[in-house]
């Protein structure tokens, strides 16, 4: 992790794979779950603890090596997810 970036990292869970996170009982709300078990993807809780939240690959690690936000990252991703509909 960037030293510029430990603050906004501070804001993710650990990181588990797909198969972990399944076994705590998250529950995809609008995709189904990646084929690849062994993904590994962090958790982020952007308005706080019990509001919306989102489990983020390596890509989003790339966005925000370009820019070290949070919310830009985010804002990226879902973006993307958008047009890709």
């Amino acid at each position: 992790v960037a030293p510029r970036c430990q603050k906004v990292y501070a804001r993710h869970s650990e990181w588990k794979t797909m198969a972990e996170w399944r076994a705590l009982g998250l529950v995809p709300l609008t995709r189904s779950w990646p084929a690849d078990n062994d993904m590994l993807a962090t958790l982020l809780e952007p308005d706080g603890p019990g509001r919306t939240a989102y489990l983020l690959t390596g890509n989003y690690r790339v966005i925000l090596d370009y820019n070290c936000s949070n919310f830009y990252a985010l804002s990226v991703g879902l973006l993307a997810d958008a047009v890709s509909q």
